[in-house]
């Protein structure tokens, strides 16, 4: 994670490290078709396992009562474990969720642009053992390497002390 300036990086899991070290790739979707249609096509996909991940409104999402359900809009990503038309059951942050109904209908309704959409499927082997710990601390090493060399903490500190007036 880093500071650009006036934001923070997104902080994940690389995909080219989750497919050098668990064997499961990582693809952008182009959204054409309702969102629906795409989700019903990657979770019926034949043998093959896939997770579809979308950004959605929390407004809908019952697993964020309390929080943000039918209280606040704010973006939530979803993996999206199965669907049949009429139930989606899904994975979000530490939760197990489904939606049905009128939450399920308006979930996929989306935004007013296209979802950032992508999916992830294993597409070769998973190291372990050995292998998979020797892997990861070479990764590690490479990533510590790259990272920015001011914190960027107190960078956002600075610029937070001169726009938070504003």
């Amino acid at each position: 994670m880093g500071w650009e300036g006036d934001q923070f990086t997104f902080g994940r899991p690389a995909h080219d490290d989750l497919a050098a070290l668990f064997g499961i790739a990582v693809h952008e979707l182009t959204i054409y078709r309702p969102m629906a249609d795409h989700i019903l096509a990657q979770t019926g996909r034949n043998g093959v396992t896939t997770t579809i991940n979308i950004k959605v409104d929390a407004f809908h999402l019952p697993d964020t009562t309390g929080s943000t359900y039918q209280t606040r809009h704010e973006k939530a990503t979803l993996a999206v474990m199965a669907y049949d038309g009429a139930r989606l059951d899904y994975v979000h942050n530490r939760s197990h969720g489904t939606l049905t109904g009128a939450d399920l209908d308006a979930t996929l309704a989306g935004w007013a642009l296209p979802p950032f959409t992508e999916i992830a499927r294993r597409e070769g082997p998973a190291l372990t053992g050995p292998a998979l710990a020797a892997a990861v601390r070479d990764r590690l090493a490479a990533r510590l390497q790259r990272r920015d060399r001011a914190n960027p903490v107190t960078a956002f500190r600075a610029t937070l002390l001169r726009d938070g007036p504003a």
